[in-house]
C-alpha cells in the first residue's frame, strides 16, 4: 500500500480517518472568546471525499477571523491551498423566517489521487458566551487524536459537572 509522509497507512479500509481533531476554547472575559481550531483527515476512498466539506458559521455575536486549508498527496506535497475564491458564503436560513444573520463559509478539498489529507484551521471571535462550541470527539469514521483545551482565567466563575466518569479538570 503506498504511503503518508513515510508512515504507514493506517485504517485503508475505511472511507477516511480523522488524524488529529485539535480544539482550543480561550475565555478572555465574561463576554469575549476565541475558538481555534486545527483538523487533519487522511482520504483513503471516494466515499471519504465528504469529509473534505468545511463549513463554518458566522453571525453577529460569531465572526471568522483566519481560515487556512490545504489538499496533501500520499507523499506530503502540497497540492492546493485554500484562496478567497474558493470560500463560498450561503445565508442559513429556514424558509419561514423573515431575517436571520447566520452565514456559512465553506470550502470543498479534494484531489483525484487517493489517499490524501486535508487540512485546516480557523479561529473563531465570538462576542457572547452564549455559543460556547460543541466538541465530538466521537464520529462515524475513526478517530486517532481529539483534543478539546479550555483556557480560562480563574477570576471568571467557571462550573463543570461530570457525567458517566470520574475525570475533573
Amino acid at each position: 500500500m503506498a504511503q503518508l509522509n513515510s508512515e504507514k497507512l493506517d485504517y485503508e479500509d475505511v472511507e477516511a480517518v480523522v488524524l488529529l481533531d485539535k480544539n482550543e476554547f480561550e475565555v478572555l472575559n465574561e463576554n469575549k472568546a476565541k475558538f481555534r481550531k486545527h483538523c487533519i483527515i487522511q482520504i483513503n476512498q471516494d466515499g471519504g471525499k465528504k469529509y473534505g466539506h468545511i463549513a463554518i458559521s458566522e453571525n453577529k455575536f460569531i465572526k471568522i477571523k483566519t481560515m487556512s486549508a490545504k489538499t496533501i498527496d500520499r507523499d506530503g506535497e502540497i497540492v492546493e491551498e485554500l484562496k478567497e475564491k474558493h470560500l463560498k458564503k450561503y445565508p442559513f436560513s429556514a424558509g419561514y423566517i423573515l431575517y436571520d444573520d447566520t452565514n456559512y463559509k465553506w470550502c470543498e478539498l479534494a484531489y483525484n489521487f487517493l489517499p490524501y489529507k486535508i487540512e485546516y484551521s480557523y479561529e473563531l471571535e465570538m462576542s457572547s458566551l452564549f455559543f460556547w462550541p460543541d466538541w465530538n470527539p466521537q464520529r462515524d469514521i475513526p478517530v486517532l487524536e481529539s483534543s478539546y483545551k479550555l483556557i480560562i482565567d480563574n477570576s471568571i466563575k467557571f462550573n463543570t459537572y461530570s457525567i458517566g466518569n470520574n475525570l475533573e479538570p
